[in-house]
């Protein structure tokens, strides 16, 4: 039997308000103390960055480069397409059936200027112009005629001593008759230059230097006057159509109004097909009218003289295959009075990082009066003689000590530099 006062076995005595006030307030305290350490180790980073105390200082190895300001010519980078200064459709101007063709006279051939390309069947215009000769000759003849009936009429007159109006004594000399004698003349002597330049016009020639791009027709064929024979390009010269950034513009020499000399000079490449060494120079001839409707860029036009480097100045360099996609450099104009700087080592709002006479971080809003993909041009801000950072660092702090990477050092470009005490 069990006792009234016995207690049961699982029940537990009740919690004590003293206990769990001593329980909040051992978190409180440990909340507490992992704050002060961390306030701590912040404060104890930014002593040391400052160098406050007796506390040896922390310093960044980074690499810099020391900048001078002076004259520099702007250089643009671009791609362009080499088009045909010059292209033309090589058209019949008479009918008949090709008899002869030239073995250039494919895709790719060459042509100078004057050079039979085709020849259409001459016999009937050969026909033609000998029936010219002959109505010329027959109306000549008739011109003859009426001039001696006009001689027998002038001397029947004299001797009649007759004195007659002006009309009729202009049809008694005949004068109506030679006239249209004459012009029937003119009219024979015409329709045989016609019919000797359609005899030459059988020859197909080369309108100028240049090569075939693409052919239509072949010997054999049998052509109309204006059907398309082929598809010719001028070989003097090429152009390299380019598209560049609006605000670049006014860095760009253009020829003066209708001229054909001076503009930018330009490089052109092409690595993988030339090699690296390898270029062709240019001009830039003119600014198109219209921006490019995707991009929105201006579109230049660049001159290559002797494209295919036929001349014997430019033996050996490469030739511009039309079609091609290359590099362009544009020499633009002068800049005075800048530093030229590698766009990485500008910073984002226009800053730059140097390093100043205590060795510590600088941070220089600058000017940049153009920036490329290669090149910052940089007009304000930024004093001759400059130590610029070109490490980038991890949480940069204005006054925080730096230390220049000698020669063989582990500091690199674009990494950050490793701690040094």
């Amino acid at each position: 039997m069990t006792s009234p006062d016995a207690t049961p076995s699982d029940d537990k005595p009740p919690s004590s308000p003293a206990r769990a006030v001593a329980r909040g307030l051992l978190a409180i305290l440990v909340l507490a103390a992992g704050i002060g350490a961390a306030l701590y180790f912040q404060w104890s980073e930014r002593r040391a960055a400052r160098g406050d105390g007796g506390e040896q200082e922390s310093a960044r190895l980074v690499a810099t480069t020391t900048v001078e300001r002076g004259t520099a010519r702007v250089v643009l980078e671009a791609m362009g397409t080499v088009e045909p200064a010059r292209e033309v459709t090589i058209r019949p101007r008479v009918a008949g059936r090709i008899v002869e063709q030239a073995e250039s006279f494919l895709p790719g051939g060459h042509f100078e200027a004057g050079e039979r390309m085709l020849r259409i069947d001459p016999a009937d215009y050969r026909h033609a112009v000998r029936r010219r000769e002959s109505d010329l000759e027959q109306a000549k003849a008739s011109l003859r005629i009426e001039e001696g009936d006009q001689a027998v009429a002038r001397e029947e007159l004299e001797l009649l001593e007759m004195d007659l109006a002006g009309a009729n004594r202009a049809l008694i000399l005949r004068e109506p008759q030679v006239r249209s004698a004459e012009a029937a003349v003119a009219s024979a002597r015409a329709a045989l230059e016609q019919a000797k330049l359609d005899l030459e016009r059988t020859r197909v020639e080369a309108p100028f230097d240049g090569q075939i791009l693409t052919r239509s027709v072949n010997a054999g064929d049998t052509v109309a006057a204006g059907d398309a024979l082929a598809t010719y390009a001028g070989a003097e010269r090429y152009w390299v159509e380019v598209a560049v950034p609006l605000r670049t513009l006014r860095w760009i020499e253009l020829p003066a109004q209708g001229g054909s000399k001076g503009g930018s000079r330009v490089e052109v490449t092409q690595p993988d097909a030339w090699g690296p060494d390898a270029h062709r120079a240019g001009r830039v001839a003119r600014r198109l009218g219209q921006v490019e409707a995707e991009s929105k860029r201006a579109e230049l036009l660049i001159r290559v003289p002797d494209p295919l480097a036929q001349d014997e100045a430019r033996a050996g360099k490469p030739a511009l295959l039309l079609g091609s996609f290359v590099d362009v450099r544009i020499r633009g104009r002068r800049l005075e009075d800048v530093v030229v700087l590698d766009p990485a080592f500008v910073r984002e709002g226009e800053t730059v990082w140097t390093v100043n006479e205590e060795d510590r971080l600088a941070v220089r809003e600058v000017s940049v009066a153009l920036e490329t993909k290669r090149a910052a041009y940089i007009d304000a801000g930024l004093p001759d003689g400059a130590r610029v950072v070109k490490t980038n660092l991890s949480a940069p702090a204005p006054g925080m000590l730096l230390r220049e990477a000698s020669s063989g050092s582990a500091a690199n470009e674009g990494e950050e530099g490793a701690d040094e005490s």
